[in-house]
């Protein structure tokens, strides 16, 4: 059976292509201050219950209004963790539930028919803003100028970004 904390494990490797982590004992701060309104780059992941999460809350709002980036926490086990959202909620922060994107898999393979409208390509030099241009236009991925400046500055994602085109009738 797949934990979160194997799920976590997994996003933070990813998290780590394009920006740093600094661990805390609640948890993790992610800062990427050359992509300051990306939100995966610049959050506080809170993953541990705190008896006083005003500790919390007070040292995330200072490092991130020293470095001029909003604020942000993702948090876990919302169940869990009230006194934390009462907390943000007396501090003004505002509060957004999002489905979680971790898919269980039966390790069943569903056999498929080949789609001849959609192509597969490894994204290289010569395609690179073709590819670029794609990835900005999908909002869910955080807009065009936050994507443009994360890839051109990471290789780690540059190598390893796959693009999946539609080809529309």
């Amino acid at each position: 059976m797949t934990s979160l904390k194997n799920v976590l494990e997994l996003d933070f490797a990813y998290l780590e292509t394009f920006t740093s982590r600094i661990e805390k004992s609640w948890g993790s701060i992610f800062c990427n201050e050359s992509n300051p309104y990306y939100y995966d780059a610049n959050h506080a992941h809170v993953s541990v219950v705190s008896l006083d999460p005003q500790i919390i809350v007070n040292e995330v709002v200072h490092f991130y209004k020293t470095k001029n980036i909003v604020p942000r926490f993702y948090i876990y086990n919302l169940d869990m963790q009230e006194k934390l959202i009462s907390e943000l909620q007396i501090k003004n922060f505002r509060f957004e539930e999002l489905i979680s994107p971790v898919q269980l898999w039966n390790k069943k393979l569903t056999k498929k028919d080949k789609n001849e409208k959609i192509t597969i390509e490894k994204v290289t030099e010569l395609n690179f803003e073709e590819a670029l241009d794609i990835v900005c236009n999908i909002k869910e991925f955080g807009g065009g100028e936050v994507r443009k400046k994360l890839f051109k500055g990471n290789s780690n994602i540059q190598h390893s970004l796959t693009i999946y085109l539609d080809i529309m009738e």
